[in-house]
């Protein structure tokens, strides 16, 4: 849809996104952010205050001051300038993804490829401690001119939690990036303390599954809980179990039973229909 318009408004990019949001497991927020050349960074800045955000800036984080602060004069920007769901607007409208390093590589990847490029691990704004979101990113290019990123961002427990919320009951599950060093990405086991892979996996484990995401490789673990194996039954449990067992048996029996019965009529009905064969004749 951004890619066969000639421009969009706030209004287009929300109807655009709430499918998305409702319908996809774990997706955070879905980003626009246009290709900004430095010369055209005034009037952009003037166009977003006249819609209603007098505070507007390009802006870049300051790690130290924990906020942001304006963005340094450069040659280009990619400020985001369309967010939903729209709450997160004032906390990350302007932001320059071109000044965050894994941000800007993805965007690479995917302005070269033309194909849709996945990040590390990230830790994000959206994020618990311990947690880490993955962004996909897919650029709009008119030949090679770039013209604007979709960026979307993922929580992964979220994600993990949605499309394995039975199976983890039973299940120790375990994500990691191998793409990036064999980061962690989830650990059902300790969702908030994501440790490294040589601390997680047992050297007694089955080989990972692997899965291949456009530009990353995912390592995937599933080991049965301890538990699932090393279930206490109580003593009615077994009572129940006995019981369950003669019931069978007892089944089994009547079922032995009426076989032979039915052989035996069998058996009869065949001397029977012979005698008045023999009758007839």
């Amino acid at each position: 849809m951004i890619a066969q318009s000639d421009s969009i408004d706030r209004a287009t990019f929300h109807d655009f996104t709430v499918p998305y949001l409702k319908n996809i497991a774990g997706i955070r927020a879905i980003e626009w952010a246009p290709y900004i050349p430095h010369a055209k960074r005034n009037s952009h800045e003037t166009q977003l205050r006249q819609e209603g955000f007098d505070w507007y800036h390009i802006r870049r984080p300051n790690t130290q001051r924990n906020a942001f602060e304006p963005t340094p004069d450069k040659p280009f920007y990619l400020p985001i300038q369309y967010i939903e769901p729209s709450p997160l607007n004032k906390l990350v409208l302007g932001y320059d993804l071109s000044t965050s390093p894994e941000r800007l590589q993805i965007i690479q990847e995917s302005h070269t490829t033309c194909k849709m490029a996945v990040s590390s691990p990230l830790r994000l704004l959206q994020n618990g401690p311990g947690t880490r979101s993955i962004l996909i990113s897919k650029t709009v290019q008119s030949a090679d001119t770039l013209q604007g990123v979709v960026l979307g961002v993922y929580n992964v427990p979220k994600l993990v939690n949605t499309i394995l919320e039975e199976e983890l009951e039973c299940l120790d599950f375990f994500l990691f990036d191998h793409t990036a060093g064999q980061a962690p990405i989830y650990n059902s086991q300790s969702p908030d303390t994501l440790l490294p892979i040589t601390e997680v996996v047992d050297t007694e484990w089955p080989a990972p599954d692997t899965l291949y995401i456009q530009n990353r490789t995912w390592l995937i673990y599933g080991i049965p809980k301890a538990d699932f194996f090393d279930y206490s039954f109580p003593l009615e449990a077994y009572g129940f179990s006995a019981v369950a067992i003669l019931i069978t048996l007892m089944l089994m029996g009547i079922l032995i039973l009426q076989e032979i019965s039915n052989s035996r009529l069998g058996k009869k009905v065949a001397q029977r229909t012979q005698q008045l064969h023999r009758a007839n004749n």
